[in-house]
């Protein structure tokens, strides 16, 4: 089925539905009135700024592509990932933050789509970025680690998955890592290149007495297993990294090494040691 746009009158042309949906006729229209594209013959003739609009909003590949939206929250800074799956009106939510339901349900209604799942990285016991009124008002399901931090509301569903699980949203894969240290469940979420890993570079989380924080075991995760993947990865945390929301690994790497490049008993002699002397800084510094 093809959907007509007109510009103006004597000036107007067919593209496919599959141009059309999520969103991208209207892109489509606004190039077109500002004279920033001309109208194609066919689907073959692909003019540069739609190929690259192509790129940017539906990745190539052999499974239909993707929109992907970071989502950032203005009370606690959590970053949060929408993946829509524009063709098949899918779409995924990860660490949603606090307070941008309406946000992610506005953007869902204007791509057409339907969220099926949310997808915690983690949930702390205190969890100020609970997504209770996203499950509930979209009717998707809660993913989260096995034996993580339960919310407690019966007014959704909860999916508890383990590592080496594969999650699907239209032909794409998102594949469950195991990556504890933040909290004892944290999990990360890899889709193609892109990882998806909460606060698993947080490593002042070990240093400030936080009780949930095992330094052992985010040493383990970084140097077995997050630091396993390519270089290329580019990895997108839930709070950002030195100010950064997006970084390749390889750089991560090679900031994190000084810290991690040292034996593990070393890492965690490090961690109990900025433990104990930063509360007694605290002290000693004037208050204010």
């Amino acid at each position: 089925m093809a959907v007509t746009v007109r510009w103006k009158a004597g000036a107007e042309r067919q593209v496919s539905q599959e141009w059309w949906r999520g969103g991208i006729g209207t892109r489509l229209v606004r190039a077109f009135r500002s004279g920033a594209c001309r109208f194609v013959r066919n689907r073959s003739q692909v003019i540069p700024w739609i190929r690259d609009m192509h790129a940017a909003v539906l990745p190539q590949g052999p499974a239909e592509g993707l929109c992907f939206i970071p989502i950032e929250g203005q009370k606690t800074q959590l970053i949060g990932y929408l993946l829509i799956a524009c063709l098949r009106g899918e779409a995924v939510v990860v660490d949603p933050p606090c307070g941008t339901t309406e946000l992610i349900l506005a953007l869902l209604a204007e791509h057409e789509a339907r969220l099926t799942k949310v997808l915690r990285t983690h949930v702390h016991q205190v969890d100020t970025d609970d997504a209770t009124a996203l499950c509930v008002r979209s009717g998707a399901r809660l993913v989260m680690r096995r034996g993580g931090t339960r919310v407690v509301d019966a007014g959704h569903e909860v999916f508890e998955v383990e590592a080496g699980v594969t999650l699907r949203i239209g032909g794409e894969c998102i594949h469950v890592l195991s990556t504890p240290g933040h909290t004892p469940t944290c999990v990360s979420y890899l889709w193609r290149d892109r990882l998806f890993c909460g606060d698993v570079f947080d490593l002042g989380s070990c240093a400030v007495g936080n009780n949930e924080a095992e330094p052992s075991r985010l040493y383990d995760t970084l140097t077995r297993c997050v630091f396993d993947l390519p270089d290329e990865t580019l990895v997108f945390p839930a709070h950002s990294i030195k100010g950064r929301r997006v970084a390749l690994l390889g750089e991560l790497r090679a900031r994190y090494g000084t810290v991690l490049g040292h034996s593990r008993d070393a890492f965690i002699t490090e961690m109990g040691l900025r433990r104990i002397v930063r509360p007694a800084l605290g002290r000693m510094l004037p208050p204010g």
